[in-house]
């Protein structure tokens, strides 16, 4: 993240595109929009409150990301660095999910957070 952050001007920008459900599961299109990959943390939140977050690491990474929270938290499938694009699997039916969040806790620096959240 060094080469990123201190010697050019790429910026790191994740967006949600958008939520649909194929063969019984939920995906969660993701697009890196920025030029700048960082792994990032997606929260699905469902109707009835409770919140699971999937933790998606960079392929170029050594390891991932413990719990912090007491929320339940997943570790996805890495995300190849050189892809914009990424599809997130998860087994919440799409009829309970309320919303789904990039970052929702301000955690990393995303540069438009506007494209971040997604209400279904």
């Amino acid at each position: 993240y060094k080469e990123y952050m201190v010697y050019t001007t790429k910026t790191a920008d994740y967006a949600v595109d958008s939520v649909y459900q194929e063969n019984g599961k939920t995906i969660i299109d993701l697009q890196r929009v920025g030029e700048m990959p960082f792994p990032i943390d997606v929260t699905v939140v469902k109707k009835d409150g409770s919140e699971i977050i999937y933790n998606i690491p960079l392929r170029i990474m050594r390891g991932d990301k413990s719990a912090h929270t007491s929320t339940q938290m997943v570790v996805a499938e890495d995300w190849p660095w050189v892809y914009s694009d990424y599809k997130l699997q998860s087994d919440v039916p799409m009829s309970e999910i309320k919303s789904v969040h990039i970052d929702k806790n301000v955690s990393f620096a995303d540069f438009d957070r506007e494209n971040n959240d997604y209400k279904l």
